[in-house]
Formats: structure tokens, sequence, C-alpha cells
């Protein structure tokens, strides 16, 4: 798929968790905050053009469904993000299929789900809809044999995923739908020199990203972050978007916007990762000040820029 449609090869996540990286990816806000529940997912004000909202206001329903149970900062976020419509591992169509981790449900039975949600949609306004699966997380169960094998988990995750696409071209959905296939984070492993040695210091935020559908083909060679998925997404669909200062239209690279892309790493902690077109910098996040402690490619119009917004997701009084 990724040779057939359009290959995102650098695109990152924001956080090393999931509900930040879900925070990220539905109100286009870097999740630069801290490891656990904080205030940040309470806050009213991220939450005014979520991506759920966004396409309401032009007409679509808009459905989220998970395969495992949802719960703590996860389940604060996703109920103030919106959705008309949401489901979980409580989904009375799960009932009797076997459990993994998170009390989840495998793959191919939540595309199960979608599809049957699919076929008996009835409305006449489109709808955009998110799956999340859970099948690919540590212990790595394959759902077919029981063992614990990243290879034959993630080959097993491969297949459904190719079997649900494969159903929506028979179906035609394809003709006139746009599907985005990413992952919250990279895989809970430990990243090997070979990885680092290709990526660089980011090689924790880099994840794939394919999308189907789109006037994109081959290979983008863009710097993305999930944040730019939301206003990216209506710029595309809706024809109109409003993009904050460290957002990027990746249906027009040309935008205009500051380069930046900012990712709070899991290897060393309370450190923001800041990549501004190959100008690489770390800002530790400390409680009453964000500083800068390395950065030396960056200029001080750069860092102050970053700081201030930095300070203003992280609700710093002063900005």
């Amino acid at each position: 798929m990724a040779k057939q449609y359009a290959s995102f090869t650098d695109y990152r996540a924001t956080h090393p968790y999931t509900a930040q990286n879900l925070f990220s990816i539905l109100t286009g806000i870097p999740a630069v905050h801290t490891y656990g529940a904080s205030y940040l997912y309470r806050d009213p004000r991220f939450y005014r053009h979520t991506l759920a909202k966004i396409f309401q206001e032009d007409g679509y329903h808009t459905a989220f469904f998970t395969s495992a149970a949802v719960a703590c900062s996860k389940d604060e976020i996703l109920n103030r993000i919106g959705f008309d419509e949401m489901s979980n591992n409580t989904d009375i169509f799960y009932n009797g299929k076997k459990r993994f981790t998170f009390q989840s449900v495998a793959d191919d039975v939540l595309y199960a789900r979608a599809q049957e949600w699919m076929a008996h949609y009835n409305r006449p306004n489109p709808y955009l809809l998110i799956l999340e699966t859970t099948t690919t997380h540590p212990p790595y169960i394959d759902p077919l044999s029981g063992e614990k094998s990243l290879e034959k988990n993630v080959r097993y995750a491969d297949n459904a995923l190719g079997k649900f696409i494969a159903d929506l071209a028979q179906k035609h959905i394809l003709d006139n739908t746009l599907v985005l296939i990413t992952s919250d984070h990279r895989s809970n492993t430990p990243l090997d020199s070979t990885q680092t040695r290709l990526f660089g210091p980011e090689a924790e935020a880099r994840i794939p990203l394919v999308i189907i559908g789109s006037p994109l083909k081959g290979k983008q060679n863009g710097v993305f972050a999930h944040n730019d998925l939301a206003p990216s997404l209506a710029y595309l669909t809706l024809s109109r978007a409003c993009f904050h200062p460290y957002q990027h239209n990746m249906f027009s690279p040309d935008s205009g916007h500051t380069s930046c892309t900012l990712f709070q790493s899991g290897i060393e902690k309370d450190t923001l990762l800041v990549n501004c077109q190959g100008k690489y910098g770390k800002i530790a996040l400390v409680e009453d000040e964000n500083v800068f402690h390395q950065g030396g490619q960056l200029s001080d119009e750069e860092k102050s820029s970053l700081l201030g917004f930095v300070n203003w997701i992280r609700d710093n009084g002063r900005y």
C-alpha cells in the first residue's frame, strides 16, 4: 500500500504514549507536558477546534471505535473531543470474542465491527470514522497462535489490515473515501544502532503514515507530525483550515509555516526534542520555566518563539 498510494517517509509522533498522541491527532496540539494524566487534557481551550468538531461543522457524522478499554487520561481526552458516536471493548458485537491486551479484541474483529457499521450507515451526510487497533502492543501476542512473538504479531496485524483495505476496495468504498493508516507511537522496544544510524536523534519519534485516496502519490519526504493531521485533513476535504505556527499543511508543503516538529522524549525524561528543518535542539520541561539546554544550531529568535509556544501549551501564565 505504501508503494501504491502516498507514503510519508519522515512522519513523527509527538509523545511516546498512546493517550498523549491521541490528544495530538485529535486536537492538533503537540502533547508536550508530562507523562501522566494532567490538567493539560482538561483545558477547554485545546478542544475548541478538534478533528471531530471541524468535520461536524461541515455536516459530517463522527465516530471513534477502539478495540480496547477506555480509561484514565484517554477517557478524558475522547470525551472532550466531541464525537457523535463512540464504541469500545464493551460493544455487544464483541460478546464471546477472545480478549488480549487491555481486554481488547483482535484487529480483525474490530475491522469486522467497522464493516458492519459502514454497511448499515444510512445517514445522508458523510462520515469521519476513526479505528484504534490494539493488537500490536506489548506483550505482542499473536491472536492466531497465542504465542508471544513480535514478528508473528505484526504479520497478523499486517494481514488483517490488508484484508480490510481489500474489502473496502471490492465494495468500491475507496472510490470516494480517504483512508489514513498510521501508528500512535513506535513499538515499545529499545532502539537499536541501525535505527539510530538511519534516523538520527529522533529515531524514537518516527512512525509510518500511508494515505489512500489523496491526490498525493509515492514517497512524501516532508517532515510532518501528528499535530499536522487535523488541519491538513480539513484543508484537503473541506477546502478550509486554520493552522497555528507549528502546524504544517501536509497537502501543500510550501504553505510558509515554520518547519519545526516537537517530540517529548521517552528516553530522556522531561526533554522535548526540537527539529527545525534539520536544526536540532532540546528543551528541558521544568515546573516553572522551560529552557533550552541544547540548541546551538537554532537562532535566538527561533528559540524564543519555540519557548513561547511551549509555555503556552504548558499553561504558563505569562503567555
